[in-house]
Formats: structure tokens, C-alpha cells, sequence
């Protein structure tokens, strides 16, 4: 019989790939992998935007129906 998940595990498995991308992004755009070119930057910087959106939407309104509380 599958067990239900805890929630703190849930909003981890949701929370780490967008914590994932905003770290490589990160440190692509710090330079630590060398140097990128301005049309690179800019796409880092859509993803990284992109990134952070979709972290905070998971945060405002899928963590609470998790915790059961109502949007």
C-alpha cells in the first residue's frame, strides 16, 4: 500500500528543480564557466526569470492546497 507523502518532502520534490536551474543559472551568469556573450546572458537571464516565476507560483498556490489550506 503506497504511504502518503510528508508535506515537507512534497514541497521539496517541487521546490528543487526550479532551485536547481536558479543555481547553474547563477553561476553561468557570474562567470564562473567563462565568459558569455551578451545573446547568452539574455537567455540566462529569461530563464532565470522564468525560473523564478514558476517558484513562486508553486509557493502561492500549490504549497498551500499541499498544507490544505484554500488559494
Amino acid at each position: 500500500m503506497d504511504q502518503p507523502i510528508d508535506e515537507r518532502v512534497l514541497q521539496h520534490k517541487l521546490l528543487e528543480p526550479t532551485t536547481i536551474i536558479l543555481g547553474q543559472v547563477s553561476i553561468l551568469l557570474e562567470g564562473l564557466s567563462g565568459e558569455l556573450s551578451h545573446v547568452q546572458k539574455d537567455r540566462l537571464l529569461k530563464i532565470q526569470a522564468a525560473a523564478e516565476k514558476l517558484t513562486s507560483n508553486i509557493r502561492e498556490y500549490i504549497i498551500p492546497i499541499i498544507k490544505g489550506n484554500p488559494i
